[in-house]
């Protein structure tokens, strides 16, 4: 509204702000928002956000369709089929992200973050395990996923 454009340092007209940054200063054509707002739901940091929440919800078709054809899954290829048994090895996992969704430096289509995980173990204890990954985005779909820190060893959560 016009109080946070006034914020921001915009007088008397609305100034939005799109993901954090200002998008598009003042009035302006609908068209012009939706871009803005379209460009930021693209952007890596956001479809790293959604491919959480997607294993989160332990949507499998849904993270399938984020995948590249010859997507690098910690170093190997990965398909629908992989995806399930990661799944069926991992019962009611869930990522839990402790950090922010920082860009990597020098590379825009890069995202990393840090994640506590949580599983049921195979006697129905709630494990956890911290880690940190980095996502490759090409085309807007998953070009590549690698551990910047691999998973501690499980505890008890």
């Amino acid at each position: 509204g016009l109080q946070r454009s006034a914020e921001l340092g915009a007088q008397g007209v609305p100034l939005y702000v799109v993901d954090g940054a200002r998008a598009i200063p003042g009035a302006v054509p609908p068209s012009d928002l939706l871009r803005a707002i379209k460009q930021a739901a693209d952007s890596p940091r956001r479809l790293c956000q959604w491919y959480v929440e997607r294993a989160n919800a332990h949507d499998v078709k849904g993270l399938g369709e984020m995948l590249a054809s010859d997507v690098d899954m910690f170093g190997g290829p990965c398909d629908l089929a992989g995806l399930l048994d990661f799944f069926a090895s991992f019962p009611e996992v869930h990522w839990e992200v402790t950090s922010e969704y920082t860009p990597v430096l020098g590379d825009a289509d890069t995202v990393g973050f840090a994640y506590t995980r949580t599983w049921r173990g195979p006697d129905g204890q709630r494990l956890a395990a911290d880690a940190a990954e980095e996502i490759t985005f090409r085309g807007g779909r998953v070009a590549r996923i690698a551990y910047t820190r691999g998973p501690s060893e499980p505890r008890l959560a």
